[in-house]
């Protein structure tokens, strides 16, 4: 099951929340309900997602729920996408690996990934077909290395 919870007192409403915890906001420099407080949870016959699942899974939870996301943006604005992946090859195994990439590639998708394991994060970009553009940043200098490290 999957719940959302608004980030406030939908009986209330926002704008009232907001307006009654005016001063305590200001105190603490911050809000304390809001549309930035909203969440997602999702829970199976086993508990919450939070609790029972791997990090991985999560991670793959959290991926399915993006590329919905994607799908529905490429349908509706018939736009190309951009997605920053954060070293993929962390917690997802290279079957996983893969299918992320060529759901990304099937929606057209501008792909930057950062990795800490290049041959890992390369090798299903190479199952694909896809020949990357290769750049090592290191103390504040990129150097491309497309022609010797793709």
């Amino acid at each position: 099951r999957m719940s959302y919870q608004a980030g406030f007192d939908v009986d209330v409403g926002l704008v009232a929340e907001l307006e009654s915890s005016r001063m305590r906001n200001r105190e603490r420099g911050h809000t304390l309900s809001g549309a930035h407080r909203a969440d997602l949870k999702f829970k199976s016959p086993l508990g919450d997602a939070d609790r029972m699942l791997s990090r991985g899974q999560k991670k793959l939870l959290i991926i399915g729920l993006r590329l919905s996301q994607l799908q529905l943006v490429h349908q509706l604005c018939q736009s190309t996408t951009v997605v920053l992946l954060d070293d993929m090859t962390a917690e997802l195994d290279r079957a996983a690996q893969t299918r992320l990439l060529s759901s990304l590639i099937r929606l057209d998708s501008q792909v930057f990934m950062t990795t800490l394991d290049l041959q890992a994060a390369l090798d299903p970009l190479h199952t694909l077909g896809v020949k990357p553009a290769l750049f090592h940043v290191e103390q504040g200098g990129v150097t491309d290395r497309t022609a010797n490290g793709a």
